[in-house]
């Protein structure tokens, strides 16, 4: 675990039993680690870019400085304090194309790409109202070629919640068989139950 800064930054990464995880190495603003699961063998990085105007190359020089050597399937997630598109920012400043463009130069330059998203488009909100309303998509889930392959149904959502101004995201790498278990355990209401004394 990485404490915040007072309020700002912080990361943790947890896991349950049955998981091997081998941290790599950690700052401020990433985790990284590779992991065992499922038999199968890749690595997790957890990223908390810098918000900083000024600041931001450093998060892609972060980014760049981790990709190289890798030879294993990989996700990067958190928030990258930077948004990709126009279509994820309302409000405040205009949209920065060359944070855009550097974001973009970089993931191309070393084969990750974007998972997307069902949902929400925003993943951030200063929580004012009206006219000072700012919303962004500043988080989300980036892959290699390779990890891909290791889950091809993979799927991201994006998570309304009010207990914090960052939206959670959430990887579900096998959302057909979370279906068919929910489908497995669909517990019918039974009009006989209500003549029971318990009831």
């Amino acid at each position: 675990m990485v404490h915040p800064k007072k309020r700002i930054g912080g990361l943790a990464l947890l896991w349950p039993e049955g998981v091997d995880v081998s941290l790599q190495s950690y700052t401020t603003h990433h985790v990284d680690a590779k992991v065992m699961f499922d038999r199968r063998k890749f690595r997790v990085t957890c990223m908390y870019g810098w918000s900083e105007g000024h600041m931001k190359k450093y998060t892609w020089e972060l980014l760049d400085h981790l990709v190289n050597g890798n030879t294993l399937p990989w996700v990067v997630f958190g928030d990258f304090n930077g948004v990709l598109f126009p279509f994820k920012k309302e409000g405040g400043n205009g949209f920065d194309f060359q944070v855009a463009y550097d974001f973009m130069a970089l993931l191309d330059r070393k084969d990750l790409h974007d998972t997307g998203y069902n949902w929400y488009r925003f993943t951030w909100s200063n929580g004012r109202k009206y006219k000072e309303h700012i919303k962004e998509g500043l988080d989300r889930f980036l892959c290699s070629d390779e990890w891909s392959l290791l889950w091809p149904t993979s799927r991201v959502t994006n998570i309304i919640w009010e207990g914090s101004d960052n939206y959670p995201i959430l990887l579900d790498t096998e959302p057909a068989s979370r279906q068919a278990e929910k489908r497995d355990h669909v517990v019918k209401f039974e009009v006989v139950w209500t003549k029971e004394h318990t009831f």
